[in-house]
């Protein structure tokens, strides 16, 4: 650009300087200095241009740099979250096959538990020479059968709840009815321990539409839990009520409770805390596994809750009433007649 007003400079001057010249060749002076300035001009507007030219090239390559810097970011975290996400399948998937291994000896345990007392239980058979022990030998048959029928029916249910072949039966129940059939069904299991099993309900309907069978399986095994973690002589709290148009039922217990970390993981199948095992190691843990699924599937909720080992256990269903705004209006004058039944008395 300097040059370029130099140059101007020596023609202005040179102009400037010759004036004494004929009037031709001042003519022809003058002409070829129009020449040489509009030459100058043309030359100084393509530098102009190419100047231009060169800055908006400039410009795309450095957008193009910034671009392509932009997408090698972008592949990169793309890069991180996917290794990220591949050592956690991995992890889930290792874990997933040390609890099928433990899932598997378990069943194997749970399964051959019932046949050494049956197996004796023939060998008695063969050696009866009257019908004095034929009770005896009945008890102990009828007892582990169910015990493996029950086993393999928490199996199929488990199978099914995973394929969702499981169907549920609905029908216009009511929930007072599934709690004392629970009950009833736990009863022997908390006397035999000299449990105390509280239950509190209003001596009115709660009605809801419910598979009865399924809702009876729920509870039961949510009782059942409840005495097999709770020491002999402990206690046992039921309670139902209607609260915000649900029907809620708790179960709480003063047993051995559960430890923090083992908390999140209570309902997933084949999980024994081995807190708890150490208690007691019978079952292949899948009860709150089938009561949450469930649970789920009637449109409810269930939480598992403790302080810690040592504090006892609190579960609390709530479940949709088919009649909530009729039972919430009853429900004050019907916890006037609570009935509480303890065992054993």
């Amino acid at each position: 650009m300097a040059k370029e007003h130099a140059v101007l400079k020596c023609l202005a001057k040179l102009s400037s300087d010759s004036p004494a010249l004929l009037p031709s060749r001042s003519s022809r002076a003058s002409s070829q200095q129009r020449a040489a300035a509009a030459d100058l001009s043309q030359i100084v507007g393509r530098g102009h241009q190419s100047k231009r030219a060169s800055q908006a090239s400039a410009s795309t390559v450095c957008s193009e740099l910034a671009r392509l810097n932009q997408q090698l970011l972008e592949a990169n975290q793309a890069l991180v979250l996917a290794s990220m996400a591949a050592q956690h399948g991995f992890d889930e998937a290792q874990t997933a096959r040390d609890r099928q291994a433990a899932f598997m000896h378990l069943l194997a345990h749970e399964l051959r538990a019932p046949l050494a007392p049956l197996r004796n239980v023939v060998g008695l058979l063969s050696r009866v020479q009257s019908g004095e022990s034929l009770p005896f030998v009945r008890d102990v048959i009828d007892r582990q059968v169910s015990h493996l029928a029950n086993l393999v029916e928490d199996l199929l249910d488990t199978a099914r709840l995973r394929t969702g072949k499981l169907s549920l039966r609905i029908v216009n129940a009511d929930l007072l009815e599934i709690l004392n059939a629970s009950v009833q069904t736990c009863r022997p299991a908390v006397a035999l321990r000299a449990q105390f099993l509280t239950v509190e309900m209003p001596e009115m309907p709660l009605p809801l539409n419910a598979d009865p069978v399924r809702l009876t399986q729920v509870f039961s095994n949510l009782l059942s839990n409840a005495s097999k973690y709770t020491p002999r002589g402990g206690h046992i709290g039921l309670t139902a009520s209607v609260q915000a148009g649900e029907l809620h039922v708790s179960i709480e217990d003063d047993g051995i409770g559960i430890t923090p970390s083992a908390i999140d993981s209570v309902f997933e199948p084949y999980v024994q805390e081995p807190h708890a095992v150490r208690h007691d190691d019978s079952g292949l843990g899948l009860g709150l596994t089938l009561a949450r699924e469930l649970v789920l599937a009637h449109g409810g909720r269930i939480q598992v809750s403790s302080a810690g080992p040592g504090c006892g256990t609190r579960v609390d269903v709530q479940l949709p009433s088919a009649a909530a705004a009729t039972v919430a209006d009853q429900l004050n004058d019907a916890m006037n007649g609570t009935a509480i039944a303890a065992v054993p008395e």
